[in-house]
């Protein structure tokens, strides 16, 4: 990859992530309202939970990477294909490294769910106030 494509997609992955954020913060706020969380302790919790499952989602992203390359089909119909041996070696990286940019768009996307979370949950001191319903 050129210098100049991983410069232009960056604006991309950044757009990618804030919306993300968002979606986590929107889902997050509705389980809450729905769920009837009346703490900002527990929305905090939320946001923790919520960020540490995007890290796993990644995480699962490699797992499932790896069994798809590894399997017994993928490895026919790379070696059946009209594809040289080192064409065939450069979409294997490519493959791997896709799973790889996926688990680290999702732990930068679990950063600010986490930060937010844990800065909420110093900042009421671990106590459980009550947030007033209008």
């Amino acid at each position: 990859m050129k210098i100049r494509e991983i410069f232009s997609s960056i604006p991309r992955f950044l757009r990618t992530v804030v919306l993300m954020d968002l979606s986590i913060f929107v889902i997050v706020g509705l389980v809450g309202w729905f769920g009837g969380w009346r703490t900002a302790y527990q929305y905090s919790e939320g946001l923790v939970i919520a960020g540490a499952l995007a890290i796993g989602l990644g995480f699962l992203s490699i797992v499932g990477n790896w069994r798809t390359i590894q399997s017994v089909g993928y490895q026919y119909g790379q070696s059946v294909g009209a594809q040289s041996l080192g064409e065939r070696t450069g979409q294997t990286v490519k493959d791997i490294a896709q799973g790889y940019r996926f688990l680290i768009q999702m732990i930068v996307v679990s950063v600010a769910p986490i930060a937010i979370g844990v800065l909420i949950q110093m900042s009421t001191g671990g106590e459980r106030w009550p947030i007033t319903a209008p």
